[in-house]
C-alpha cells in the first residue's frame, strides 16, 4: 500500500506539472514550455534588426501574460495546440481590446513562433496552418492617407529648411523605402539616369538584393 501510495503521488504530481502519457508518443523530448520560450529569446537576442527583436519580445511577453491566465497554464511544449493558439487571439480581442490589424499582426508572429517550436521539436507540426487569416476592412485600419494641403505644407517647409530630409521624406513616400533601408544605402547605390535604387540584402527585410524603379 505504501508503494502504491507513492506511485499515485508522483503520477499526482506530474499530472499536475503538464505532464501526459500521451505525450510521450507524441514528442521523444517533452521539453518544458519554459524551456521554449527561452530557447526563442536567444534564436531573437540574434537578429541584426533592432525594431524586430523587440516586436517579437513583446508578443512574446503578452503571450506568457495570457498563458498565465489560464486556469491550467501550458507546462510543456507539446500543449502548444490549436485550442491555445485560437484562445489566445481571441483573449486579444475580447479581454485586451487590440485592434484587429493588431491581432492580424499577431497572428502572423504566432506563425513564426510556431515554425521555432517545430524546428526545435517541440511540436510535429504547426498548429497555427489552420487558423484562418482575418479579412482587414480599410474603415478598421488606424492607417490613414497624408491629407493634400499637409503634404503642400511640409514640403515648401522642408524645401527651404531642410532639403535632405525632405529627399528622404519623398524616397519613403514615393519610392516606399524603409527607414532602415535608407539608412545602408550609399551614394553609388542610386542610378540618377536609370532612375533605380540598389538595396542591399544586409538593409532588405527579406535579406534579398533588389533594385527599386
Amino acid at each position: 500500500r505504501k508503494f502504491l501510495s507513492e506511485v499515485l503521488l508522483e503520477g499526482n504530481s506530474k499530472l499536475a506539472s503538464g505532464w501526459s502519457p500521451w505525450a510521450i508518443e507524441e514528442c521523444s523530448s517533452c521539453k518544458t514550455f519554459d524551456l521554449a520560450v527561452e530557447e526563442y529569446k536567444k534564436v531573437v537576442g540574434k537578429m541584426k534588426n533592432q525594431k524586430s527583436r523587440a516586436s517579437y519580445l513583446s508578443k512574446l511577453k503578452v503571450l506568457q501574460q495570457y498563458n498565465s491566465t489560464l486556469p491550467r497554464p501550458v507546462v510543456q511544449g507539446s500543449q502548444f495546440t490549436l485550442t491555445f493558439c485560437a484562445g489566445f487571439l481571441r483573449w486579444l480581442d475580447e479581454e485586451k481590446g487590440y485592434a484587429p490589424c493588431s491581432r492580424k499582426n499577431f497572428q502572423g508572429w504566432l506563425g513564426t513562433f510556431s515554425k521555432h517550436l517545430v524546428a526545435s521539436g517541440f511540436i510535429k507540426e504547426s498548429p497555427t496552418n489552420m487558423l484562418v487569416r482575418p479579412r482587414i476592412n480599410p474603415s478598421e485600419s488606424n492607417v490613414s492617407d497624408i491629407p493634400g494641403n499637409m503634404l503642400e505644407f511640409l514640403s515648401a517647409y522642408l524645401g527651404s529648411e531642410d532639403r535632405h530630409f525632405l529627399l528622404l521624406c519623398m524616397m519613403i513616400y514615393y519610392g516606399m523605402f524603409r527607414p532602415n533601408e535608407l539608412r545602408g544605402m550609399k551614394v553609388g547605390d542610386i542610378d540618377l539616369q536609370g532612375k533605380v535604387a540598389y538595396i542591399s540584402c544586409q538593409n532588405s527585410k527579406n535579406k534579398k538584393n533588389a533594385y527599386v524603379q
